[in-house]
């Protein structure tokens, strides 16, 4: 009886340390929600009406979403689709948009405080170029 006891204590114990480890990994994971809908982001290194974006969010009080955009120049507007998670984004334009852009994606980040996104494109033989975007 005394080896069941034993056993049992350690079983417990076992399970106590192991479910603490885990509630503490969780703890230590922030959540981090990208507040990119309702904004029009703008390329910082063009005039402000010149090279802007929009994203369209499904679930916006989530850390991941699935959105639809739009990047608007002063000729076209090219249609995307993507997701973010926390503070990392990327998106796919549509395979009938401009020769450049059509079936490309760009991938990059949010900062802390979601006026500020970092993108660059993923295609290694023809490369997108870099762009950064600002919430004004």
């Amino acid at each position: 009886m005394k080896n069941i006891k034993k056993l049992f204590t350690k079983y417990v114990i076992a399970f106590i340390v192991i479910t603490g480890f885990q509630c503490a990994a969780a703890a230590v994971a922030p959540i981090f929600v990208a507040l990119i809908g309702a904004k029009t982001w703008v390329d910082k290194s063009a005039l402000p009406d010149d090279h802007h974006f929009n994203f369209i969010v499904d679930t916006p009080d989530s850390n991941y979403s699935k959105f639809e955009g739009n990047e608007h120049t002063i000729n076209n507007t090219l249609h995307f689709t993507g997701s973010y998670t926390n503070h990392d984004i990327q998106f796919t334009y549509d395979d009938d948009a401009l020769e450049d852009r059509a079936g490309k994606t760009y991938k990059g980040t949010v900062n802390d405080a979601s006026d500020e996104m970092t993108l660059k494109g993923t295609d290694a033989t023809d490369p997108l170029p870099a762009v950064t975007l600002n919430y004004p």
